[in-house]
């Protein structure tokens, strides 16, 4: 009897625990390594951050697991606040040592982490723990609780809302959904000496491997939402991590566009968009090859329509526009294949999109009036088009 009541209060318990995550009004994401794979290593995650009052945007590493199969709490954290203009995040060791003490610290990066891409960067190494931002060192953690990390562990994304006002600043609803967006991931694994030089593995996010990534579907106590799997997408060639109300999971959007790759932001924040580009435009000179010949039989002369740049925070050349004036085509050429071509308008909103581009073909773009014009080739290269029609 005691039994079947014993069985009956556990049964009624995860009912109630199934009903307070149902009773969760709003969704959020994460996206997880299966097993504890990776111990100590160098991860660089690009990322774009989600903006908004109580909301998290997060890389973090973690294990809950010890090597004899005992039960621990090790974790590594990188955690964006949305609170004030998203220009702070939280680096951290959580261990479960006892009188360990708290080691977080708040770092106010003084820019906005929701407008662009960023790089950041975890080197753990067996008696340290190293965060960055653009390649620039924001905190190191030598012996201490960076010493105390000596399990493998996973590495989860994730956007989620703490309920802990005094932490993370009110959740403000108004701004939901919203979205953070990862570029891609590169793990360097430690040799015992030092990190390898090449990625051991990469992910662009070009489509889920599930061999690789999980998605979560659990809540905890100090969360206002539910992660759910449908609020994890790969959409063009990027994750989208998703925070919406509980009755509208998913995402239908289209992501920003990393258009700075690996190239580090941080120096660019205090500039407008033109001012940047007028830079990028002067560092790296101005093309003054000849027109393409457009690619028909007709005598007409072809007609430089636009000058093109070299590709920012490059130096590969992308061949001018041009215009048949008798078929009245205005069109242009890229010199390499790609997966995805991007046109962009001058403030970055996307226009149109090309897929399995093959070196050589034109792409008509007489629609298109005056002006200047972005083309991004698989999010890592940009360049610059002036039309004068």
């Amino acid at each position: 009897m005691k039994k079947i009541i014993l069985t009956c209060s556990l049964v009624l318990m995860l009912v109630q625990l199934a009903n307070a995550q149902d009773d969760k009004l709003y969704k959020g994401a994460e996206l997880y390594t299966k097993g504890n794979t990776y111990l100590y290593g160098k991860i660089e995650v690009r990322m774009l951050a989600a903006k908004g009052s109580g909301i998290l945007s997060s890389f973090y590493t973690f294990t809950d697991t010890a090597k004899d199969g005992s039960e621990i709490w090790e974790e590594v954290d990188l955690e964006i606040f949305g609170k004030s203009n998203a220009q702070t995040f939280q680096s951290n060791i959580v261990t479960d040592t006892p009188g360990a003490p708290n080691v977080e610290e708040v770092f106010d990066t003084g820019i906005e982490l929701s407008k662009n891409y960023h790089t950041y960067t975890i080197e753990w190494k067996p008696n340290s723990v190293t965060w960055k931002i653009d390649g620039v060192l924001v905190r190191e953690l030598e012996n201490g609780k960076a010493k105390e990390l000596t399990d493998p562990m996973s590495f989860h994304f994730n956007i989620w809302s703490s309920n802990s006002v005094n932490w993370v600043g009110p959740f403000d609803t108004n701004v939901v959904p919203v979205h953070a967006y990862v570029n891609w991931i590169k793990y360097y694994a430690w040799d015992g000496s030092g990190f390898v030089s090449k990625p051991t593995w990469t992910d662009d996010f070009d489509r889920h491997n599930t061999s690789r990534w999980g998605t979560a579907s659990w809540t905890f106590d100090v969360s206002n939402v539910d992660f759910d799997p449908q609020n994890a997408n790969f959409v063009d060639g990027y994750l989208v991590l998703s925070l919406t109300e509980a009755s509208k999971p998913g995402y239908s959007g289209t992501p920003p566009i990393d258009v700075t790759g690996d190239v580090p932001v941080a120096a660019r924040e205090t500039k407008t968009a033109e001012e940047q580009i007028i830079q990028d435009t002067a560092e790296v000179g101005t093309v003054n090859e000849p027109p393409v010949t457009a690619p028909t039989p007709k005598t007409t002369k072809p007609k430089a329509v636009a000058s093109a740049s070299k590709k920012i925070g490059g130096a590969s050349v992308m061949n001018n526009a041009y215009t048949n004036e008798e078929q009245n085509l205005l069109m242009f050429k890229t010199p390499v294949n790609a997966k995805t071509i991007l046109i962009q308008n001058g403030v970055g909103e996307l226009i149109k999109k090309v897929k399995d581009y093959r070196r050589g073909q034109s792409i008509d773009i007489s629609y298109l009036p005056s002006g200047k014009y972005f083309i991004v080739v698989d999010k890592r290269e940009k360049y610059i088009i002036r039309l004068n029609k």
